[in-house]
């Protein structure tokens, strides 16, 4: 029985991966990374992980300025909300379901996030980039914040949008709930037989969650 949901931010709770997808770009463009979608291979990685393993090539200044201006860059982002996942989010709230909230971002930048949607209270659990020694798809985040929120991995269920997210949920044993707010049907229906396209039909997504109001 599903009493924990797990979210990922982006992509998931919010619509950034657009702006992402500029600015990751663009620091390939810069570094002569040679990706055609650069942004797209790395969803759902740590920073730590995006630099160490693709920025190779840079300075450590130079490495330390892609931080910064990532930085300045999200302090700006216009964060809109998938299509009703914050009345979702809510929703799961009074009905009593433990909520946790697992990100590749930083504490920091969740902190004025979820501010300016108005979810600053709503998760029971954080898991961010920064508390984790391995990102997705390692399902470490996954099982840390079912611990967190003592939970069995069995009774959690994943909302996420990336290949690497996906599978970070599925090696944790947890039901995953895939979303095609980022990736076209095609590259994710070999993950899970549950896909949404946003949480604009609430009813039917708790449903499918075991929840039938």
């Amino acid at each position: 029985m599903i009493d924990t949901v797990l979210f990922d931010f982006d992509g998931v709770v919010a619509d950034t991966e657009p702006s992402y997808d500029l600015f990751w770009n663009s620091k390939a463009e810069k570094f002569n990374l040679g990706f055609e979608n650069f942004a797209a291979m790395i969803k759902g990685e740590t920073l730590r992980n995006i630099i160490g393993e693709y920025f190779k090539c840079a300075s450590d200044s130079e490495k330390a300025a892609i931080a910064k201006d990532l930085d300045a860059f999200e302090q700006e982002m216009p964060y809109k909300e998938i299509p009703g996942s914050a009345n979702f989010i809510r929703i799961l709230k009074e009905r009593g379901f433990k909520l946790g909230l697992v990100t590749s971002s930083s504490m920091h930048k969740m902190k004025y996030a979820l501010a300016k949607l108005g979810l600053e209270n709503c998760f029971d659990a954080i898991v961010t980039g920064d508390s984790i020694k391995e990102g997705k798809p390692n399902p470490q985040c996954y099982i840390t914040a079912a611990q967190m929120l003592k939970s069995d991995p069995s009774n959690c269920a994943v909302f996420e949008d990336s290949i690497n997210g996906m599978r970070a949920a599925l090696g944790a044993k947890m039901r995953l709930f895939a979303l095609s707010t980022t990736l076209p049907m095609e590259k994710i229906k070999m993950y899970s037989n549950t896909i949404f396209e946003n949480f604009s039909n609430s009813q039917k997504i708790l449903e499918a969650l075991g929840d039938k109001g």
